[in-house]
């Protein structure tokens, strides 16, 4: 039995995987955890922030609010279960692999969120990450081994790159791509939402594919370049 889970899907899925008896792979499309550092990185908290906010009018109260919430998450988001998703398995579920396939500069889901999980988790991800210029003035995926032979078997993370900001070739006036997420504690705005990107990209969907079956592997589809998603190819 397998689990592929996209969105909140995608970070549910990490806390049903490692409660599950029966799923011993699953694949979490656009995932995060801890729900305290991705609400105000994504463009949906907006609405709950004209509740919230109002109440607590102090930039240096929200930190703390958003950390006594975190507590009561934790029972239901991956950040509680993380350390037994994989291969410290809770008692009687087996031992899990997981993939997590992200969206460059998702405005929803921050890309800083789903990091955190790959790191706690153990997971490694494609060399190169990205293609060069894509994320400035850090490590991207950093302290997140890098995969060293294919077929690889074990947990992995893998980043999907919708492309830099650029005219829509087929809506002349339209803007496709995006920019990789601000390092400030806000939300991508710009460009081209690629949060639904990985689900119909060519390669998630190969590796997606050959990651749900038996001793499941990921191959390396993406070869010698980053991975795609959203209609990029590569610069050309």
């Amino acid at each position: 039995v397998f689990y592929w889970g996209n969105s909140q899907g995608g970070i549910a899925g990490g806390s049903f995987t490692a409660i599950s008896p029966d799923a011993t792979r699953s694949v979490l499309y656009v995932p995060g955890m801890n729900y305290s550092t991705l609400l105000q990185r994504s463009s949906d908290f907006t609405q709950y922030a004209l509740i919230l906010y109002p109440s607590y009018k102090k930039q240096i109260e929200r930190p703390l609010i958003f950390s006594l919430m975190q507590m009561m998450w934790d029972r239901g988001e991956p950040n509680g279960y993380a350390n037994h998703m994989t291969d410290n398995p809770l008692p009687d579920t087996p031992e899990h692999n997981v993939t997590l396939q992200v969206a460059l500069g998702d405005h929803q889901v921050s890309n800083f969120s789903a990091e955190v999980e790959a790191r706690t988790v153990g997971m490694a991800t494609h060399g190169p990450v990205l293609d060069e210029g894509r994320w400035p003035d850090m490590d991207v995926a950093w302290n997140i081994p890098r995969i060293t032979e294919y077929p690889y078997h074990g947990s992995n993370f893998i980043y999907l790159d919708g492309g830099p900001m650029r005219p829509d070739p087929g809506n002349p006036g339209d803007i496709i791509g995006t920019t990789p997420p601000p390092f400030e504690n806000i939300a991508n705005r710009n460009g081209e939402d690629p949060h639904g990107a990985p689900r119909g990209a060519d390669q998630a969907v190969e590796m997606t594919s050959t990651f749900l079956q038996p001793n499941g592997y990921i191959d390396n589809v993406c070869g010698a370049t980053s991975c795609y998603g959203g209609g990029w190819s590569g610069l050309p």
